[in-house]
């Protein structure tokens, strides 16, 4: 049978069975927003929800008998009453023959008036077919074809049903409600508004408080750098020279002691001996001059040590005062996400209520549109009214007239005679 969509689920034999379930998904009303009513108080309201049951029940059916699994051949067809399975045969050849020949007008027509006439047959024989129409109600919400059709159908059939039973002071509280909760969400654009410009102040004092900091460190570092190569380059000229005196000394010792030997082994030096009084000397300056690069060598020690501990000491405060800012970060990036969160819940619930205000105002502009066109067709009415009492009035104002006219007429006839 040629339907217009196929919903993918099982039907097997629970066309005899009896239970199903309709279930809606219709978008959430907060209960402020909920009518205080439970059922129509009207006539007219109860007709309208009436009639859109029976679209969406029409609907169901459509769903349920174009599946694949549904019975097609007349053994299949036999658990129907036989009226109903004859209409059911009826209709695929017709669905057959406009599959055949699309472009036959004709063969439109006639599906369309076998689809009506199959539902109507199955509405009115509904006690010999329970599961059939349990099937129907079970039939799922989905994205594409009919599915699609039917979930609009509920969720409109939902709506239309809240819409009749909402009174105008309930559609009044709506709307004031409505009102408040636009007038907090611009209140909290605009705090969130502050606390962002607040944030990036705070981001721009922090990031140009590090700017410093990394520049007076950059130029820390640079000095230290510039007195420890100073140092070594002090400390490498003054063991160059220590080292030139030294061999200076020692070439002029070996010599000495050269000497010396040779007098010795040749012959005993007298205490008194210029020569050995010479290299006595030489002893003791070498042993100055030791002390005295001793001297300069601690003393440079310690000026590197002092510029060490110079070091370690700003780089302590740095990592202190980092540790700081970036808690102050951690703090304030905590508070952003806090809020950012608060913002999206807020978000998606202004969402929702977007949509509820979307659709109370499209029921408000239809009112307007319905009473202002019941105004025009008042006023014209009334229009109307008053030019066939003008022509009423010009008619029976001529026609006292001639009658007046007829009895002068006759009135002067009279005296004549």
């Amino acid at each position: 049978m040629a339907m217009v969509a196929r919903p993918q689920m099982g039907v097997g034999n629970k066309f005899n069975s009896g239970q199903g379930n309709s279930g809606n998904a219709g978008p959430a009303v907060g209960a402020s927003l909920t009518p205080a009513r439970k059922r129509l108080a009207t006539v007219d309201a109860e007709r309208i929800i009436a009639v859109v049951d029976l679209t969406i029940k029409k609907l169901e059916l459509l769903a349920v008998i174009s599946q694949e699994e549904f019975p097609r051949t007349k053994e299949e067809l036999q658990m129907f009453p036989e009226g109903l399975a004859n209409v059911f045969l009826s209709h695929d050849d017709y669905a057959e023959r406009f599959l055949d020949s699309k472009q036959d007008p004709n063969s439109n027509t006639l599906l369309k008036n076998s689809t009506r006439g199959l539902l109507r047959k199955i509405l009115g024989d509904a006690r010999d077919v329970p599961g059939l129409l349990t099937s129907a109600a079970e039939v799922p919400d989905g994205d594409e074809g009919l599915e699609l059709l039917i979930q609009s159908m509920r969720s409109l059939r939902k709506l239309l049903f809240e819409r009749l039973l909402t009174t105008v002071d309930e559609e009044r509280r709506r709307q004031e409600y409505l009102a408040g909760l636009i007038a907090r969400e611009q209140e909290c654009n605009e705090e969130i508004a502050k606390l962002q410009a607040q944030v990036q102040v705070v981001q721009d004092d922090r990031n140009a408080e590090v700017d410093k900091r990394e520049r007076v460190i950059e130029r820390v570092v640079k000095d230290l750098d510039a007195y420890a190569l100073h140092g070594e380059a002090v400390a490498r000229r003054v063991q160059k020279d220590a080292q030139k005196r030294i061999d200076k000394n020692n070439t002029v010792a070996s010599g000495k002691i050269k000497e010396l030997k040779v007098e010795v082994y040749g012959q005993k030096a007298s205490k008194d001996d210029p020569e050995v009084k010479e290299v006595k000397g030489r002893e003791a300056e070498l042993a100055e001059k030791r002390a005295s690069n001793k001297v300069k060598e601690n003393d440079l020690r310690k000026r590197k040590q002092r510029a060490e501990t110079n070091i370690d000491r700003l780089i302590d405060e740095y990592d202190a005062s980092m540790m700081e800012k970036q808690k102050e970060i951690d703090d304030i990036n905590n508070l952003y996400k806090n809020e950012k969160v608060q913002l999206t819940e807020l978000q998606e619930r202004f969402k929702k209520l977007e949509v509820e205000y979307d659709i109370i105002m499209d029921e408000r502009r239809n009112d307007r549109e319905r009473r202002e066109q019941a105004a025009n067709e008042l006023a014209k009415m009334v229009r109307g009214a008053l030019l066939i009492q003008k022509f009423w009035r010009a008619y029976k104002a001529r026609r006292a007239a001639k009658k007046a006219a007829k009895k002068g007429k006759g009135g002067k006839k009279g005296k004549k005679k």
